[in-house]
């Protein structure tokens, strides 16, 4: 039998981070608008337009324990600062990322964090 999809997959766009010194949650000036986790990988865009994405990979995730790290990184863009691993919270129709960091866009605005907010 197949197992149990995670609370994880879905259809996601970025709404607040998360800095790293444990200030106010804020929204970012270059949200990540495209974060879709299918059953067994991920895409990733900042800005979508037709059928571009910045990277792609796979991911594991324990709903026990609530973690969730990407695997084998590639794509058009893949940020250098890039923090993988972390560990995820679902509030309604909110997915939280802690301890983890999907990057800085190409256009480097913005601040970067240790987690994501996403609806």
């Amino acid at each position: 039998p197949e197992p149990p999809v995670s609370p994880v997959v879905g259809y996601w766009h970025e709404v607040g981070r998360f800095p790293c010194d444990g200030g106010p949650e804020f929204v970012p000036e270059d949200p990540i608008r495209d974060f879709h986790i299918s059953i067994r990988s991920f895409e990733l865009t900042w800005r979508p337009f037709e059928s571009y994405v910045d990277y792609i990979g796979k991911y594991t995730v324990d709903d026990e324990r609530k973690t969730l790290t990407l695997e084998g990184l590639n794509g058009n863009y893949v940020p250098n600062d890039v923090d993988p691993s972390g560990t995820y919270e679902i509030d309604g129709d909110t997915l939280v990322l802690r301890d983890m960091w999907l990057g800085a866009s190409k256009r480097g605005k913005g601040t970067s964090g240790c987690g994501h907010r996403f609806r």
